[in-house]
């Protein structure tokens, strides 16, 4: 029988697409091509080799091909889509959205179709058009997997995350691979699931022990869970399987540098910045690591290479790292700017707060939101606040989301509050909804960028009028968060351009500050191995803000000061950091005795000691905060050094308030030289030594009841601007 053109061409079709669907790619083009060679307008053949071209990884060449096809035939709505998978390869997204559209357009009942337009809204941050894409797939057929998985990425991104963890568990049961089980673990990760999460990590891990990705998250979940060593574990697990797996020594690093394990942290980090030298906020954590320990090896050219890569808007250092490295308000505004943008940007999904009709007259309800309820600087700092609200104006209510810790501090500070309500295992979104639910007119952040943090809740809008207060001594650089309150020794009014927030300025203080019982014990300087005829200076400021160019200031005050038998009293939290800060002081001509170091004690007994020095010396660029009240509340005057940023100036508005501005320095030459003639000069120490105790009990320092009423009253101002409709 004598076959027509259109028969054998038919037959050779059917020949090349039998072998195209076995994998023989090479032999099914060579038919295609023979097929063009007797009919040029063979549009199927066109669209098929476009097909092995992306098969054959040359995107290029495939959408050539296709585009042929759909010349001949422009009524085919599996050239749009294929054509839609290509333009996609090469990122070429509106392209590729207009052809998935075109096949829809001609075949709206094929659910792929939808599926592709779906996945092209996802990549184009569209994601809420994705999931009526995705929706429209799976009514079409609800038993494909990837539809499921696909709608509960874009889901997760919305932060609509039980939405979410419904469709990973269809996937899963569809599909158990381990890739959905990856993915699924990540959602309940996210939505605080911890327990879940590692149940879906291990089942990825038995599907295949090799996966690295799978361990890393695993540590991550066992460490927000409180299980440490386990965490540690699996991050040197994920190690081990990849070498060079950037994102576990960088976790790792972060892990062990809040364990205090600071050298092996630094070690990690390191490794990471071989790898990866453009990781955010590494070269930040390095700097802040090798602080600790007092390593100040290759520290110009490591603050060079920060200051270079934030000149060029790389995110090299996180907003809590750069307030001790450098001194510049505008810089902190910067950083803190890019972090939010990065990782914090405002959530919406919530929409606006409707506002209130309720009186003016009603009780004010402020929401604070810690992670610090416990014995904590944060939690000392604002019991007495938190005790003496006034209960007819205000109700309180607390949101906890840190460690289980249930100790006396946790007790008193939850008493002192009408809800006190723990909100650890509640994803950001579900606390700012909650907070919602229970009408919070002033959200009170108490946290800022410090570990633990949960900016997340302010994102998405947890209350009409949020604020950022006491918690993180900068701003927050964030468009949702309000109010800053502080002082104008804090903020001075031409700073104020460095900051996202409006200020709140109080009279006085901004924070005030703990009254600490002192202990009656009387301790002799022989009990601390400091020398009895000696001029004692001391810092017990952490490690960390111990910068070389403070450093090189207190060897020049030392060597000034020989005749007084001056010697320098340091708290250390390790004994590298002690070991290095001596090899330091002997570069300086310092014999390395004259550095006494003092360790942890409890807060009574340390107070108590503080009577055995003579005079403290501030840290500059961060300088010291509740420390700096402590010690004037123990008699122990404070020198500090005033910069342009928030954490330098602490020490300068506490001592305005308790009227000493004669220990406020403007620079290090006049640091030094007050430093030196406080040594010796008996009399003028003495003399600020005797005003000092006089004014303790008179100014307003230690005012918790003129404090809370300023605090109160910039409260009822946001409160009444709001209602007012007022910015």
């Amino acid at each position: 029988m004598i076959l027509s053109k259109e028969e054998k061409i038919q037959i050779d079709f059917q020949k090349a697409l039998s072998l195209h669907q076995d994998g023989k790619l090479d032999e099914a083009q060579l038919i295609y091509y023979e097929i063009l060679k007797v009919n040029p307008k063979h549009a199927n053949s066109w669209h098929f080799l476009g097909v092995i071209a992306y098969q054959k990884k040359d995107p290029q060449s495939s959408i050539n091909l296709i585009n042929k096809a759909i010349e001949i035939n422009p009524n085919n709505a599996s050239f749009y889509s294929n054509l839609g998978v290509a333009l996609m390869e090469l990122k070429e997204l509106d392209s590729a959205f207009d052809n998935y559209s075109k096949a829809i357009e001609l075949n709206s009942n094929n659910p792929d179709f939808h599926y592709n337009l779906g996945n092209v809204l996802k990549e184009l941050g569209k994601f809420d058009l994705a999931v009526l894409s995705y929706n429209k797939a799976i009514e079409i057929n609800s038993d494909n997997a990837n539809y499921y998985c696909n709608r509960a990425y874009v889901l997760k991104e919305l932060k609509l995350l039980d939405l979410a963890i419904i469709d990973y568990d269809k996937a899963i049961h569809l599909n158990p691979d381990s890739e959905t089980y990856l993915n699924y673990g990540n959602a309940l990760f996210e939505s605080k699931n911890f327990n879940e999460a590692i149940f879906c990590y291990n089942r990825v891990i038995q599907l295949n022990s090799d996966n690295a990705k799978a361990y890393l998250n695993l540590a991550n979940a066992l460490k927000d869970s409180g299980q440490i060593e386990l965490a540690i574990k699996n991050y040197e697990k994920a190690i081990q399987i990849n070498p060079n797996f950037v994102e576990a020594y960088y976790n790792l690093g972060n892990l062990l540098s809040e364990t205090k394990q600071v050298e092996v942290a630094l070690f990690n980090y390191q490794k990471a910045f071989q790898l990866s030298p453009s990781c955010k906020f590494l070269l930040g954590y390095i700097l802040n690591a090798k602080s600790k320990i007092c390593d100040w090896s290759s520290y110009a050219q490591e603050i060079s290479d920060l200051e270079n890569r934030l000149l060029k808007k790389e995110l090299a250092v996180s907003p809590f790292a750069i307030l001790s490295i450098i001194d510049s308000a505008s810089l902190h505004y910067l950083v803190a700017k890019m972090a939010v943008q990065k990782d914090y940007p405002s959530i919406d999904i919530l929409g606006p707060i409707q506002k209130r009709s309720e009186s003016k007259d009603k009780k004010i309800r402020i929401g604070y939101y810690s992670a610090d309820f416990h014995n904590h600087p944060v939690s000392h700092l604002m019991l007495d606040l938190f005790k003496s609200h006034d209960r007819n104006k205000f109700e309180l209510i607390a949101f906890s989301f840190g460690p289980n810790i249930y100790d006396e501090m946790r007790r008193k500070v939850s008493s002192s509050f009408d809800k006190f309500i723990d909100v650890r295992l509640r994803s950001d979104l579900d606390v700012a909804k909650l907070s919602r639910e229970l009408g919070i007119d002033i959200a009170v952040d108490l946290h800022g960028f410090t570990q633990n943090m949960r900016l997340g809740i302010f994102a998405a809008r947890c209350a009409p009028i949020q604020v950022n207060y006491v918690g993180y001594p900068s701003t927050i650089g964030a468009p949702y968060i309000d109010y800053l309150i502080t002082s104008e020794v804090m903020v001075p009014k031409e700073s104020q351009r460095y900051y996202s927030e409006k200020i709140v300025y109080l009279p006085d203080i901004y924070m005030v500050n703990c009254k600490y019982n002192i202990s009656d014990v009387v301790y002799s300087r022989e009990e601390f191995l400091l020398p009895e005829e000696a001029f004692v200076y001391c810092c017990f400021n952490n490690n960390y803000k111990i910068t070389p160019k403070v450093f090189d200031s207190w060897m020049r005050i030392l060597l000034s000061t020989n005749e007084q038998n001056s010697v320098l009293w340091l708290f250390v939290e390790n004994m590298m950091a002690a070991t290095n800060l001596r090899k330091e002081a002997e570069k300086r001509g310092v014999n390395s005795d004259r550095l006494i170091f003092a360790t942890r004690m409890p807060m009574e007994e340390h107070l108590a000691r503080h009577k055995l020095a003579n005079l403290f010396l501030d840290t500059f660029p961060y300088g010291a905060h509740s420390t700096c009240g402590n010690s004037l509340r123990a008699g122990l005057p404070v020198l500090t050094l005033m910069g342009q940023s928030y954490p330098s100036r602490v020490s300068a508005a506490t001592l305005n308030t308790i009227q000493l501005p004669d220990l406020i320095t403007n620079s290090l030459e006049e640091y030094e030289e007050q430093a030196i003639e406080l040594a010796k000069n008996p009399k003028k120490l003495q003399d600020i030594k005797a005003k000092l105790a006089r004014n303790i009990p008179t100014t307003p320092l230690y005012d918790r009841n003129k404090f809370t009423k300023s605090v109160e009253y910039a409260y009822e101002i946001m409160y009444r601007r709001y209602l007012d409709g007022e910015s």
